[in-house]
């Protein structure tokens, strides 16, 4: 029986959907990872147990708050996780810092609101300082490596099996 040939079209359908797949996978590993940073967040609590989000849940009242025009809740977050909308960790961790920063600006120095963004922020720094790594210097170093030649011969060629 004769192989069947195969048409260049059929090798785009191939390459669109192995394309599909690679970006749902991608998808779903930036899901997971926002929302294990999203649960880390909310399940933060003081010493006595209480939880130290609580207050950032829910905006407050928009009329109280109608300076911040760039206001975000724990809520619309956790929204944006669930509908896909972040494309990349680093909005996540962008919005989260807009939160952050928003209740610090908001709330005065010494109440309970300022002392719990604070703690929070102290958990997120403490937490991005290993999951948030620039990628541009990654890529950078990769592509020095790829194009790096000894004696007129590429080094990539070392790690070719």
């Amino acid at each position: 029986m004769p192989k069947r040939v195969h048409s260049a079209s059929d090798r785009d359908d191939i390459n669109e959907s192995t394309n599909a797949s690679k970006r749902t996978r991608k998808a779903v590993e930036l899901t997971n990872l926002c929302q294990e940073f999203y649960d880390g967040i909310r399940a933060c609590k003081t010493e006595d147990g209480r939880i130290l989000c609580e207050n950032f849940i829910r905006l407050p009242n928009k009329r109280a708050n109608a300076d911040h025009s760039n206001s975000i809740d724990l809520t619309q977050i956790q929204q944006k996780i669930h509908s896909d909308e972040y494309t990349s960790f680093e909005q996540f961790l962008d919005d989260i810092e807009l939160l952050l920063n928003n209740a610090k600006t908001f709330y005065r120095k010494n109440s309970t609101e300022w002392k719990d963004a604070n703690e929070l922020s102290k958990y997120f720094y403490s937490k991005t300082k290993f999951e948030s790594i620039d990628t541009y210097y990654f890529e950078e170093f990769f592509t020095a490596i790829y194009n790096a030649q000894i004696d007129d011969r590429p080094i990539v060629d070392i790690f070719l099996f």
